[in-house]
């Protein structure tokens, strides 16, 4: 899957399931942008990660989402590294879905 691909999948994803953590269509596509930019594609498909990690400066947690060496997002509020992990994952199963029809 393309980037451009990616991005746009994911955007239209997050804007059907987590509108309300980002309302508007230019914060959903930052947040596409971060997780397009971090992306990597997985052969294994493996499923994405979320880990709680102390922040370094401050010690409050924040959210990472991952796969095997691969940081995609990392976010201060869980219900958001959330929704970015399972975007990923639905987009991911939905290419390969497509691809095996």
């Amino acid at each position: 899957m393309r980037r451009i691909e990616l991005h746009r999948r994911l955007a239209e994803r997050l804007r059907e399931t987590s509108s309300h953590l980002w309302p508007t269509a230019a914060q959903r596509k930052q947040v596409a942008d971060r997780v397009t930019q971090g992306y990597r594609a997985d052969k294994r498909k493996r499923r994405w990660l979320l880990q709680e990690q102390a922040d370094l400066y401050v010690g409050d947690p924040v959210y990472i989402v991952h796969r095997a060496l691969t940081m995609a997002f990392r976010d201060p509020v869980k219900e958001r590294a959330e929704a970015v992990r399972d975007a990923l994952d639905f987009v991911e199963r939905d290419v390969v879905e497509h691809t095996a029809s």
